[in-house]
């Protein structure tokens, strides 16, 4: 296992330097084929085939859903989820038609569901399928986080490289947190998502669990401006003053990073330029920015460029 692994720190490295170069695709090509070749490992240990299979399916998933989309000027009521499904590899809306059968209940079949259902329904298989591809393993979850963060990343381009990006990415961080809790990069990265889609209280919750984790300078930053969205004054303050504490007991790892100053608005969604420069309100002073030598990653963590 120890070969499968070294093999797959070197697909995750090659990965996140193509990610810095915008390769984006190829970029994904590699996080995919660390989590297969993860899968395979695991695999072999356990003299089964359920890993990869459940790779699989979670992409297969991930793809089909784009099918539920609108695309250019469609409707909703555009979109044939019964027939789209039945030419699906991914099974899940197909299950749900079996169960309403043979229990000759109500629940709603593939022709009842809206695409908007049916979409939640392959974004919350897709993510149970990637976790069990790779739990418990640590590696996966890492990669997952960075797979995850990809996804964000294509959703800020202007060309929008991939259907529904930025969701895809809270799904790929919460399929990384269900390999391995102690996932404090994913948890911050999750706990950003949900800030940005208005869902503050939920942020708050994984942040704290990234703080808890890993003090990291930026994560109190991310967690000042939720509370401060909240409107909970006091802790917002609080968690700015632990932001201050951890960037001067680390400074080499804060000044990897140019925290610019937004507002709670601007975190929380804001215009596309802001979501690329920043996140969260900082109290650094401006020479931090000017000793930050290191090139910005894909890989570095939140605040984002």
């Amino acid at each position: 296992m120890d070969a499968v692994l070294r093999k797959v720190d070197a697909h995750l490295r090659r990965g996140i330097t193509l990610a810095d170069r915008r390769a984006f695709y190829s970029a994904r090509t590699e996080f995919i084929a660390a989590l297969r070749l993860l899968a395979q490992g695991l695999d072999a240990q356990e003299s089964s085939t359920k890993r990869g299979e459940a790779l699989a399916r979670g992409i297969w998933a991930l793809e089909e859903a784009d099918d539920f989309l609108p695309r250019g000027t469609a409707l909703n009521a555009d979109i044939q989820v019964q027939r789209l499904a039945a030419t699906h590899r991914t099974s899940v809306l197909k299950e749900v038609a079996k169960t309403a059968v043979s229990k000759e209940s109500s629940a709603a079949a593939p022709a009842d569901i809206t695409p908007l259902a049916a979409l939640q329904k392959y974004y919350t298989y897709a993510q149970e399928q990637l976790a069990a591809a790779v739990r418990p393993s640590r590696e996966g979850s890492q990669v997952l986080t960075a797979l995850g963060k990809l996804y964000v990343e294509m959703d800020q381009e202007p060309a929008r490289l991939a259907a529904d990006a930025r969701t895809k990415g809270l799904v790929c961080q919460q399929a990384a947190l269900l390999v391995d809790s102690g996932n404090a990069r994913a948890a911050n990265e999750l706990g950003v998502l949900l800030a940005r889609e208005g869902r503050f209280e939920e942020a708050r919750e994984w942040l704290r669990h990234s703080v808890r984790l890993a003090p990291r300078t930026e994560t109190w930053h991310n967690l000042a401006a939720v509370h401060t969205s909240l409107g909970e004054v006091q802790l917002a303050e609080a968690a700015r003053q632990q932001s201050e504490l951890a960037r001067r007991q680390n400074p080499a790892a804060a000044s990897t990073v140019q925290v610019k100053q937004v507002t709670p608005a601007e975190f929380a969604g804001g215009t596309k330029t802001d979501a690329r420069t920043a996140t969260a309100p900082s109290s650094a002073p401006a020479t931090q920015a000017a000793g930050a030598a290191k090139t910005s990653s894909v890989w570095d963590w939140l605040p984002w460029r």
